[in-house]
């Protein structure tokens, strides 16, 4: 059940994206369908292998109404087992592979998993689930031993079950880093609208779509993943990024699609082979994370092809695009709200606020998630309601809106610097602190001041080619800023912490200053 009222699409043409991906293998056959190193699978290929497994699982009674929890990289076999599995009607709990065994436990104990779907490298992982109420354990080993013992003796045949638009389709963790994570849950009615074109719709013959995010992260699933799957495109997986091999696998795979996070980008436009290699064909969205104005305009400078900045979050989906090219003058900002969402900007009375001004940003949108997993109270806190009523939920970014109607990030709620009462974005410093030629990324975050509350710390990682002091570039940086917005120190560092993405976790960049105040 959906926690807003929101407009769900016409649904008279609904058929479970594991049928589309079915039919989808019957019309293309021998055409590729997935590519990994040396491994090449076609639409045929595939369609045997997703109903075989998806049949196994149905032997182990796992199917409509049981969570599935998977821990893969991005390969062939993490592909078919999480295909396999809305192909059985299972809800689909895509684990990140980066957290510790503490985190997964947390999560696995969370979403109450039937089954866990392990690759050889975390299977002692999956082993130990099964002594935490987990009924079964699925080895994603080469093709010709994947399920393990279940793949040999008595053969069995896939039955399609009752899946309809409410059933729940995956489980997407939005923190896997603190005790408390939330299971994001959203349903097949999602998947369909986002990635099933309309019958009318022209094919999407041709795509090569290159996938080198995680299978845990919604910018994956929703950002070529399921789309290229219900469009017989070709998929290139990528298990583990590296820029001169996706440099070269869309030289030879003729890759046109591509969706990058932003620290992808930056290694991509430092590989020495970048400027050599046409990628005019390819159509890059870069999402996951805020991308810098320094950024985005060496992009737009390098990168042949079309360009495209999106901004969303996984319990809204993709909220905002921005073409870089039709809108340099716009950088800054995060674009428009894409067709069919409604964004507005929250004060912290409640009240939406005007064009111009700071709050939170909130979407609506029919791709909004069901609700958190088991988590009734979350669900609610995070709704916020309009004037006529309509629930929107919650970003907990800081945002403006222009006259023109686009949409500006000033940061997290959670990242906010309040020194001497007084808030500081760290968006603002930041953007000041990455227009240097000679900083390759920028971090702000809040530390603790005896005079002020706390007060603006810069972190930055400089180009190869650098000269420029610590102290003068905090000088250089404090000429451009406001009287309250000056950085009271800055450092440089040689890497960020990470998430799964590369996201900053500005948390544990905070952690150790706050630790050593109390």
């Amino acid at each position: 059940m959906r926690a807003l009222d929101v407009a769900r699409p016409d649904l008279t043409s609904f058929v479970p994206v594991g049928e589309v991906v079915a039919s989808t293998a019957r019309s293309y056959g021998d055409k590729a369908a997935l590519i990994c190193d040396t491994t090449v699978v076609t639409w045929r290929e595939l369609g045997t292998r997703i109903d075989r497994a998806a049949a196994r699982l149905q032997t182990a009674g796992v199917g409509v109404g049981a969570n599935v929890a998977l821990l893969s990289p991005t390969t062939v076999e993490g592909v078919i087992g999480f295909l396999a599995s809305i192909r059985a009607g299972a809800c689909i709990v895509p684990l990140p592979t980066s957290a510790t065994p503490g985190q997964l436990h947390v999560m696995l104990d969370d979403c109450k998993a039937q089954a866990v779907l392990a690759a050889p490298p975390h299977h002692a992982l999956a082993d130990s689930a099964l002594q935490r109420n987990v009924a079964h354990r699925f080895s994603l080993g080469p093709a010709t031993t994947t399920w393990g013992a279940l793949e040999n003796g008595t053969k069995v045949q896939f039955v399609a079950p009752a899946i309809g638009p409410d059933t729940p389709f995956n489980i997407i963790y939005s923190s896997g880093t603190t005790g408390s994570p939330k299971g994001i849950v959203q349903d097949h009615s999602v998947r369909w609208y986002q990635n099933v074109p309309p019958v009318d719709a022209k094919p999407e013959d041709g795509a090569v779509i290159l996938v080198s995010t995680p299978l845990s992260s919604n910018t994956t699933i929703g950002g070529g993943l399921l789309r290229g799957l219900c469009t017989g495109g070709a998929l290139v997986l990528m298990p583990k990024f590296d820029a001169g091999l996706f440099l070269s696998l869309c030289m030879a795979h003729g890759v046109t699609q591509a969706s990058l996070v932003p620290v992808q980008c930056q290694r991509l436009l430092a590989h020495p082979d970048f400027d050599r290699t046409d990628l005019s064909r390819v159509a890059l969205r870069c999402t996951g994370a805020p991308a810098s104005i320094a950024l985005k305009r060496e992009l737009i400078e390098r990168w042949r092809g079309p360009i495209a900045d999106s901004y969303g979050f996984t319990e809204l989906a993709i909220g905002c695009v921005l073409d870089l090219r039709a809108f340099p003058e716009k950088l800054h900002t995060i674009g428009r709200p894409r067709p069919g969402v409604d964004m507005r900007i929250v004060g912290k009375d409640g009240r939406e606020v005007l064009t111009g001004e700071a709050g939170e940003l909130a979407g609506r949108a029919a791709t909004m998630m069901n609700g958190y997993w088991n988590q009734p109270d979350a669900t609610q806190a995070l709704i916020w309601r309009d004037a006529e009523g309509r629930g929107f939920y919650r970003s907990s970014d800081v945002a403006m809106i222009d006259p023109d109607g686009f949409i500006t990030l000033l940061g997290r709620t959670r990242d906010m610097i309040i020194s001497g009462g007084l808030n500081i974005y760290p968006a603002d410093l930041e953007g000041v602190l990455s227009s240097h030629p000679q900083v390759a990324e920028a971090v702000v975050i809040g530390i603790p001041s005896p005079e002020w509350g706390e007060t603006p710390l810069g972190l930055v990682a400089v180009r190869e080619s650098a000269t420029i002091t610590p102290d003068a570039l905090r000088a250089w940086a404090n000429a451009q800023l406001g009287r309250t917005q000056k950085l009271s120190a800055l450092e440089f560092r040689a890497e960020f912490p990470r998430n799964e993405l590369g996201k900053i976790l500005k948390r544990e960049l905070r952690a150790p200053f706050w630790a050593a105040a109390h």
